[in-house]
């Protein structure tokens, strides 16, 4: 039963997700809370359907909150993409997969 009840919840999230995609093209980047990239925010994937909704919740809801007067140097923010994997657009940073070579110091 309990399996069951997970596996509900579970679809339920999928279900009802800001961020469920087909193709790339169906994703994009928008600030992950009240302040953007210019303010000390950050970035996340959200489905381009959802976007100006959750923008709108956003407004409502940081009306009355501060940002910060900083360039935010968060990787979102300097290098994040949106990129639809298993259905659900994701923030990825297209330098995580690049391998750092170690140089020898002696």
């Amino acid at each position: 039963m309990k399996n069951l009840i997970f596996a509900f919840f579970l679809i339920s999230l999928n279900t009802f997700s800001n961020s469920s995609c087909e193709t790339k093209s169906d994703c994009t980047l928008i600030k992950m809370d009240c302040c953007d990239c210019n303010h000390g925010g950050r970035l996340k994937a959200v489905s381009l359907s959802q976007a100006k909704k959750i923008k709108t919740q956003n407004i409502a809801k940081c009306t009355d909150k501060a940002c910060l007067a900083i360039i935010s140097d968060h990787w979102s923010c300097l290098r994040g993409m949106s990129d639809c994997i298993q259905n659900e657009c994701k923030l990825i940073d297209p330098q995580a997969n690049k391998k750092i070579l170690k140089i020898p110091t002696h």
